[in-house]
């Protein structure tokens, strides 16, 4: 869509052409629809996440969002939209390095305002990531503006070097941005492990406490056995009680 400007007539000399202008109004056409489409699915199908069967088909698309927020969906498009004006300055004011900057730094902190404010997730760690990579974002944008022209130093060397501690900041912010990121998934995968280590555990203990209730009731009454069926059942509703349904979910997935 944005490169409508730039391929002339449909009567191109060429059929591959043509076919380069239909996919290009297509696609498009399909990017102007898209965020449309999400906003009217998300609002009108907001009030059925208490439906099971609803919530099993389409729920995955609401994972992570306030189910007592309808504001949460404007971030998907935001999401879309955020990209598509970015592409459109690198296409349109590429000539104007300055302009794309600003505008980016200024969305980039509009956005990070809005995730501080509404708070969409359901999960802090989510939003404080959110909120890391907009900042990891216009920092990254403050140091690739500083290795434009519109940084004015007279000496040639000087501004060779300024461009060098630049470009290595540059470098160790993004690898502290990836390795922030590795350590929650890490601990997540760690915290996932362990929690269906317990679960299955739990599971075992549970299958034993089941067989021997079974063998305890067939033995003759007139026998005198240790445990009784009250202490199996509490030992099993003790092992048991800390697993609700949802999480038994989580853990079988």
């Amino acid at each position: 869509m944005l490169n409508i400007p730039y391929l002339g007539n449909f009567s191109g000399a060429f059929f591959l052409e043509k076919v380069d202008y239909l996919m290009t109004v297509f696609i498009g056409i399909v990017l102007v629809l898209l965020p449309l489409f999400i906003l009217t699915f998300y609002g009108y199908n907001f009030h059925k996440l208490d439906d099971k069967h609803f919530r099993n088909t389409y729920g995955s698309i609401y994972d992570g969002y306030k189910p007592n927020l309808k504001v949460s969906p404007f971030f998907a498009i935001l999401f879309i939209l955020r990209r598509m004006l970015f592409a459109a300055t690198c296409l349109y004011l590429r000539n104007s390095v300055w302009l794309q900057m600003l505008i980016t730094i200024y969305i980039g902190t509009f956005q990070a305002c809005l995730l501080l404010h509404f708070k969409p997730y359901t999960e802090p760690l989510i939003l404080r990531l959110e909120v890391f990579n907009e900042v990891t974002n216009l920092l990254l944008f403050l140091h690739a503006y500083m290795l434009t022209d519109l940084t004015v130093i007279s000496e040639v060397d000087n501004l060779r070097e300024v461009h060098r501690y630049v470009s290595l900041y540059f470098g160790k912010i993004i690898v502290w941005n990836l390795l922030v990121h590795l350590f929650f998934l890490l601990r997540s995968v760690i915290k996932r492990a362990i929690l269906y280590c317990k679960y299955r555990a739990a599971l075992t203990n549970r299958t034993r406490i089941i067989q021997k209730e079974k063998e305890v009731s067939d033995l003759p009454r007139h026998e005198v056995y240790k445990v009784s069926e009250k202490e199996v059942s509490k030992e099993l509703s003790s092992e048991w009680e800390y697993y609700s349904e949802d999480e038994e979910e989580d853990i079988e997935n």
